[in-house]
């Protein structure tokens, strides 16, 4: 009868287990960093983030150990690439995705460590008000991704 109710304690504790860490509280889909001509100390990257919580959670910091400095841009205006201004905060609605792509709001990845080109990929974390943390390998392309 005790190793029974061992047994099922077990059981309940591992099922509440992995209710409770079923994966990142956010996703990122769509990933890629644009090739930049040569000698340019500036590329752009793109993606798609998914908050799986219940809560809103902000984007609070981007870095990279593959550049100097990242950090989210918003293109603003009629001539969006003249337009640029740095974006302190963006907010992952609950349940919901954040498109940074072309054209609208983006990363800015400055001072490369290296020169990438094609093929190569980026290292980049993303760290949100809950604390958590999302690290991303981005490949680098000279265009999105299909789908």
């Amino acid at each position: 009868m005790r190793y029974r109710r061992i047994f099922w304690g077990l059981l309940l504790l591992l099922a509440a287990g992995g209710v409770l860490a079923d994966g990142p509280s956010v996703n990122a889909s769509h990933v890629w960093i644009r090739e930049a001509p040569p000698g340019t100390e500036v590329m752009a990257g793109y993606l798609t983030l998914t908050n799986r919580t219940n809560h809103v959670l902000t984007l609070d910091r981007i870095t990279s150990a593959d550049f100097g400095e990242a950090t989210l841009q918003r293109g603003t205006g009629q001539n969006v690439k003249e337009n640029m201004q740095t974006v302190k905060a963006l907010a992952l609605p609950a349940h919901a995705s954040v498109t940074l792509g072309t054209g609208g709001d983006h990363l800015v990845l400055m001072h490369p460590a290296k020169t990438f080109h094609v093929g190569d990929f980026v290292t980049l974390t993303i760290t949100f008000s809950d604390g958590s943390s999302l690290s991303i390998l981005a490949p680098v392309r000279r265009s999105p991704p299909p789908g």
